[in-house]
């Protein structure tokens, strides 16, 4: 078993959420404060995350990320765009595929 596996399993999640996020250009993604791990990886690109209580720190291509209940949070890219709540971004993971395509492209 490979040692996130090993941490995932002492947390005992009650259920976990895995998506895909493709995004291009700017973007903005609001993340609620709520008990819970949050986790991902950057697969292609990087980002900007600001959390409420003042952390900093940038995401490149092959980082991962492991926060518990977080406050709070954005991730956005250059400049950032109009802000997309999480869930909202769950539901329809169109909402930051723009119309006219981008060459900056961001996978998490």
């Amino acid at each position: 078993m490979d040692p996130l596996s090993q941490v995932l399993g002492l947390l005992k999640p009650q259920a976990i959420g895995w998506r895909v996020i493709e995004a291009y250009g700017a973007w903005t993604i609001n993340f609620r404060p709520a008990n819970i791990v949050a986790f991902g990886q950057m697969i292609e690109g990087s980002c900007h995350v600001e959390r409420e209580d003042g952390i900093r720190f940038d995401l490149d291509t092959g980082d991962f990320v492991l926060m518990t209940a977080p406050p709070n949070w954005t991730m956005e890219t250059l400049g950032g765009g109009e802000p997309v709540d999480f869930k909202a971004l769950v539901d329809d993971p169109r909402l930051l595929v723009p119309s006219a395509n981008s060459s900056v492209v961001t996978r998490l």
